[in-house]
């Protein structure tokens, strides 16, 4: 009676974890006469329906059962029987004045919500009535009440084991459900609760409230000694066993963690599918800007949503130092109002309050956007104001409040003075495409004004050029003002950087931090992290809103300070980065899914020091996301070897840029190297850096600040080695950074060699092949160990390995010494493909002319493409055997296809050996032909020295070509052989580029004349047809040409470009020379389509055709095939299809484009061939045409011979109607033809031949009438 509820007996239920009792409230009223009350014990049996259950015997212990006293007790048993059907009541008579005058009993099962009296009204008392001791109590049922049902629960709470984990403070809790909550539980207990490592029970009685989603616990105590670690509580519901679990494991502790103490926590179990996840609500309490608008009172509020509310909470701890407070709270749903008061106390409690803000932490504050704002104050007398200046802007999607421009960006002092330009940052929401800007000033005058919309990627100009003054001009000091201009600028969107700052001591810096972001498609500017707050303190969280360039997937951020000021020391613990971006999201618990904005977080933890004297001394990071599983840490040694000639050490401070295929490492100092004095004359520095793994390296920047005494530095080399996979990059440099030397540069943009990848032997040896992946058993032993092979396929452009993983060695696995392997795809790298060239080289016959030398040669195609340097001779044996004096030497090499053009060629040699000078006499490059149908050779003439003790001292010449020689094989197996010259072929090409929005545009479309011949001569006119790439509305044509030889003058009078697919003609007016040594020396020019005629031609239409020739015998040709089109809004003229060598061959699919008029639909297609060539004969399968705007396709089936001698129909022209979609698009259609004949005597004779025909089918009736079926023409 003394410990936990005070009850001396129990229901047990077998094989019970937990208590499952049912509670009934059981209240007993003495009556009101004199001796009514008794001292013995009181006993209860409650009998169900139809008397089947009861629940036994129960004394009701703890009464004082006196007169006109009611007796409340909570009777715990294990069976629902409510509604009862009786009560059985008496006492033991044990006690000296044992009598008892029981009134009534009332009696209230909370879990069907019945309350039943039992009237009772008599003595239980031997010496009184009818000397009855217990007696059997019937309800009265007209008093029954049917109250709210409560169900009962056992509440277990579990205190942590930790020190000082327990609490003496009143606990509270309140529990949440999808159809409602429960009241505020106040959890009491007779015995000493919530101490360290103790499981507290309670039986609790709340109403249906569905299935529970969260609960909510806290104390009352705010003081040093009432702090409790709550590990977690479980709830049981007794009928249903329905369990849930709410997992906390914090501090409910002013002075721990975050120092709350209220705890929200999620229901987990196996109702629950997915437990609702905790969120912070970031609240902005703005009080208003009015006299005695603050309040010393005690802040309350509620913050409300579709799933729940927070419940109370006291506006404690501001973040920050502003009134902003965290809320934690399992999610709210969409937040739908906040209840907000105070408890009025204080002197001065009154409180004038102007709005409230809730969002979840890290989301923006709203659909804001930045609106920058650039005033120009006008440069005359007087122009400066000191007003205040107030703005407001409309837009298509509404307009903004009047605003003040307070804080400008560019931090000046004094606004608007004269001629100076003031920024200012509106944030406003989205009022979409700026239409009017309104401008209030009391005192000034402006120029105009300028709005920049990073997010819409818009600039828009307002013009004002006048006074807003009452004393000048018009007396206005209001203006509205439309836009004159309305400009495209780079597109940005909106990123949301939370950096989180350690709480330990000196954790904060005052120096200035930066970061950058890089994602799957780019990476922004170096973003500077900064706001007029004081930043970065000790335990803060700070949240800057970045404008910057859309990078795609962000995969790490580099995040660092520049070091100033006094403590610039700083520890990070964490950074979040959010941004809004499209996704599909799947619509409640349908399949369907749409596009949607949703956030997108990306988190980056850090914890770390930022600091010279803490951890390895680094003041940058790089981060990769949490959840990035892909990409890690990598460490890189960066070996830097000065130069051995006289001034080439420095004291000036280096930085290097490293970059791979999968980003670069930012801009790092060289400063903490394995020599004191670093970078002095023929020294090796040794440097670490560790940055997210790069991939393979591809290049590295490297410069120096031109600081100090002696800034100039001659680098030899850089040697960087791949921590990860022990890979060396080496990249050669030789060149002086410095302002006073070489080419006064003092940065160096360097590529790896590829003898990064090979260990070079010694110079004075061969050179010998490198062995890839093969280990070598020891002891002798014929034994092989496997690894892989690599094969490096240039001419299909796959570098395939093969794994194996295994001994050859009868002595070991299963003996094999033979395997075959297969290649794994995933490691197969794909690339360019090469192709091979046969490189003859003619020494000239002259004395000393031969060369030992290493000779190298680059090929160049047009349009710049070239191929990579390629020596001839692998080793030094073959540079001994090959370039000796007259000698005609052929090499075959594969290099990158660099068209069908060569425009000219790079030979030289490394000038080194006993006898490097070279005489070389010509150089004969042949290729095949595309689809091997011969060959071509190009005739590069030199007759030059290369060397340095002769001719110009050069060791290497540019050749361009004199002769092009064509080979073709006939069909009679003859060679048929061709030779060019290509002096005019190959002077200056026209080029025309077509530029479109956003600067996409085309390549360079070169107009080439047809057979080489030489064009643009004075008076002509050039008509060229060329295909390039979609770029929408042209903005913009750049003519020019190559400019090959300094001679090449070319005065242009007039442009045209037409583009038949969007039915416009652009006429330029030129008039200016694009010439190395006339006018203003261009040979390329840019003209904008705003200054052009535009005409208006017949639109053009692109249709993909395909001719299908029939596969059998003899079914191809050679003869000219002409094509006519046929549609419902015209036709087209016919044209020729050209054979070009291959096509129109047996069982063969030929295709190509074609522009033709917008005549769709298409209603037939007319073939016909001339009967030429040694072949006239075509079996014709089919056509098919596919509009490439509309994808819809035509097809036109012959399946017959075209040929005056094979075949049925003997005809070389036919007609086919259009089928789309299996529905044919012309009919037979049937014509009356009515033909009226004279009747003078033989009038008939002069008709034609077919009239003549169908009147002697008629039987020459006058006025006869004939059927005949026609297709529709």
């Amino acid at each position: 009676m003394d410990e936990d509820d005070g009850k001396i007996q129990r229901d047990v239920l077998v094989g019970s974890m937990q208590p499952m009792g049912i509670i009934y409230n059981v209240q007993v009223m003495t009556g009101d006469i004199r001796g009514a009350g008794t001292n013995s014990k009181i006993h209860m049996v409650m009998h169900g329906s139809k008397g089947l259950r009861n629940s036994g015997k129960i004394f009701l212990e703890g009464g004082a059962f006196e007169r006109a006293l009611i007796d409340i007790f909570n009777v715990e048993i294990c069976e629902l029987i409510s509604p009862l059907s009786r009560v059985t009541i008496g006492h033991d008579n044990g006690a000296v004045g044992a009598g008892w005058y029981c009134e009534k009993v009332v009696i209230y099962c909370p879990f069907t919500g019945i309350e039943q009296t039992f009237p009772c009204g008599m003595w239980l008392d031997e010496d009184e009535g009818d000397g009855l001791i217990e007696r059997e109590l019937y309800e009265m049922v007209s008093l029954r009440q049917k109250k709210h049902k409560k169900y009962p629960w056992s509440l277990w709470i579990w205190t942590s084991d930790i020190k000082g984990a327990g609490t003496d403070a009143q606990v509270f809790l309140q529990i949440y459900g999808e159809k409602g909550k429960s009241d505020e539980i106040k959890l009491e207990n007779n015995s000493d609760n919530f101490e360290q490592g103790q499981i507290d029970k309670f039986m609790i009685e709340m109403p249906d409230i569905g299935r529970l989603l969260k609960l909510r616990i806290w104390h009352e105590k705010r003081n040093p000694f009432a702090g409790w670690h709550l590990a977690k509580v479980t709830l049981f519901k007794t009928l249903t066993m329905d369990k849930y679990s709410f997992e906390c494991g914090r501090w409910l502790d002013i002075n721990e963690d975050d120092n709350e103490i209220v705890r929200e926590l999620p229901a987990k179990g196996t109702l629950i599918d997915e437990p609702l996840p905790l969120i912070k609500y970031l609240v902005t309490i703005c009080t208003g800007n009015v006299s005695g608008s603050g309040t010393d009172a005690r802040v309350f509020l509620n913050v409300i949503g579709d799933m729940g509310d927070t419940g109370e909470r006291l506006m404690f701890m501001s973040k920050n130092n502003h009134d902003e407070f965290l809320i934690e709270s399992v999610f709210l749903g969409q937040v739908c109002r906040v209840r907000v008061g105070h408890d009025g106390r204080g002197g001065g409690c009154g409180w004038y309050l102007d709005k409230v803000l809730v969002r979840e932490e890290g989301q923006p504050e709203s659909s804001a956007i930045d609106y920058h704002i650039a005033i120009k104050t006008g440069s005359v007398n007087g122009a400066s104001s000191d007003s205040r200046v107030f703005v407001k802007l409309y837009g298509e999607k509404g307009d903004t409040d009047k605003v003040i421009l307070a804080v400008s960006d560019n931090d000046l002092r004094n606004y608007f003075e004269t001629a100076r330009t003031d920024i200012f940052t509106l944030d406003t929401y989205d009022i979409g495409k700026a239409s009017l800007f309104y401008l209030t000033d009391k005192s000034g005058s402006d120029t105009g004004v300028q709005i920049s919309v990073p997010v819409h990627g818009m600039q828009y100009m307002f013009p004002s050029h006048r006074w807003l003054c009452k004393d000048e001009a018009d007396g206005k000091v209001e203006v509205e003002i439309y836009p004159s201009e309305v400009l495209e600028i780079e597109k940005l969107i909106n990123y949301e950087i939370t950096v989180v700052t350690g709480d330990m001591r000196s954790a904060g810096t005052n120096a200035n931090v930066f970061c950058q972001i890089y994602g799957d498609e780019r990476k922004t500017e170096i973003l500077a992290l900064k706001s007029r707050s004081n930043n970065f303190e000790r335990g803060t969280t700070e949240i800057f809103k970045i404008e910057a360039l859309e990078v795609g997937k962000i995969y790490k951020i580099r995040i660092f300070h520049d070091g100033k000021g006094i403590g610039d020391g700083w520890f990070l613990e964490m950074v979040d980065i959010r941004r809004l971006t499209m996704a599909m999201v799947q619509i409640e618990v349908e399949i369907i899914e749409e596009l949607q904005e949703v956030v997108e977080t990306f988190t980056f933890p850090c914890n770390r020091w930022l600091a010279r004297d803490e951890e390895d001394g680094e003041i940058v990071v790089e981060l990769l996301t949490e959840a990035s599983e892909e990409l890690e840490m990598n460490s890189y040694e960066v070996y830097v070897y000065t130069g051995t000639m006289w001034g080439a050490g420095t004291d000036a401070k280096v930085y290097i840029t490293i970059y791979g295929e999968i980003g670069d490492t930012g801009e790092r100092w060289l400063r903490k190297s394995n020599h004191l004095n670093k970078f002095e004359k023929g020294q090796e520095d040794v440097f670490s850096l560790t940055a997210v793994d790069l991939g393979v390296l591809k290049k590295l920047r490297i410069r120096h600040d031109n600081s100090q005494a002696s800034p100039g530095w001659f680098l030899d080399r850089v040697e960087i080695v791949d921590t990860k996979d022990d890979t060396t990059y080496f990249f050669p440099c030789k060149r002086w950074l410095a302002v006073d030397e070489d080419d006064g540069q003092l940065a160096r943009e360097l590529v790896p060699v590829d003898e990064a990848f090979m260990k070079k032997g010694d110079e004075d040896e061969d050179d010998s092949e490198a062995t890839l992946g093969l280990e070598q058993k020891g002891g002798g032993s014929a034994g092989w160990f496997l690894d892989w092979v690599e094969i490096d396929a240039q001419s299909v452009g796959q570098k395939l390995r093969f794994p194996c993983g295994r001994w050859l060695d009868k002595g070991e696995d299963d003996g094999a010494i033979v395997r075959d392997l297969f290649p794994n795809p995933l490691q197969t790298e794909f690339y360019t493909p090469f192709v091979p060239y046969e490189i003859k080289t003619f020494t000239s016959d002259v004395f000393g002319a031969g060369t030992d030398a290493d000779v190298f040669v680059v090929l160049y195609g047009r349009d710049g493409v070239c191929t990579q340097q390629k020596s001839l001779c692998v080793n030094k044996r073959e540079r001994r055997m090959y370039f000796e004096r007259g000698a005609e030497d052929m090499f075959i090499v594969e290099l990158e296809d660099v068209g069908d053009v060569i425009e000219k060629i790079r030979i030289g040699h490394d000038n080194r050996g006993v006898n490097p000078g070279w005489h070389l006499d010509r150089v004969e490059i042949r290729r095949l032909l595309r689809k091997g149908k011969g060959s071509e050779t190009a005739i590069f003439p030199c007759e030059r020295w290369l060397a340095k003790s002769e001719d110009d001292g050069e060791t290497m010449r540019e050749l361009q070509p004199s002769d092009i020689i064509t080979e073709k094989l006939s069909r009679d197996g003859s060679l048929k052989v061709t030779e060019v010259e290509v002096e005019d072929a190959l002077e200056s090409i026209a080029y025309v580029i077509i530029i479109g929005v956003d600067h996409t545009q085309t390549e360079r479309l070169w107009l080439d004349l047809l057979d080489r011949r030489k064009g643009f001569q004075a008076g002509s006119l050039e008509s060229f047809e060329a295909h390039g790439s979609d770029v929408g509305e042209i903005k913009k044509v750049e003519l020019g040409h190559d400019g090959a030889t300094p001679e090449d003058c070319w005065l242009v009078d007039e442009l045209a470009v037409a583009v038949p697919t969007k039915g416009v003609k652009y006429i330029f007016a030129c008039k200016c020379w694009l010439a190395k040594d006339r006018g203003d020396g261009l040979t390329a020019r840019v003209f904008n389509v705003l200054d052009a005629e535009a005409i208006a031609i017949s639109q053009k239409t692109i249709y993909e055709l395909t001719v299908v020739t029939g596969d059998v015998q003899n079914a191809g040709t050679d003869t000219k095939i002409f094509m006519s089109v046929f549609g419902a809004n015209g036709s087209m003229e016919e044209i020729l299809l050209q054979k070009n060598e291959d096509r129109f061959e047996r069982g063969q699919e030929d295709t190509f484009n074609m522009e033709i008029d917008d005549i769709a639909p298409l209603k037939k297609i007319r073939l016909r061939i001339d009967g030429s060539g040694s072949r006239p004969d075509w079996f014709l399968d089919k056509v098919l045409m596919r509009n490439l705007n509309t994808e819809e396709v035509s097809v036109f089936t012959y399946e017959e011979w075209l040929s005056r001698t094979c075949g049925p129909k003997k005809t070389m022209i036919c007609e086919m109607p259009a089928v789309v979609d299996e529905e044919v698009m012309v009919e037979l259609t049937t014509y009356i033809i009515q033909v009226k004949t004279s009747d003078v005597s033989g009038k008939f004779q002069n008709l034609p031949g077919s009239f003549k025909t169908l009147h002697k089918q008629r039987q020459r009736e006058a006025g006869g009438v004939a059927l005949v079926h026609l297709k529709f023409l």
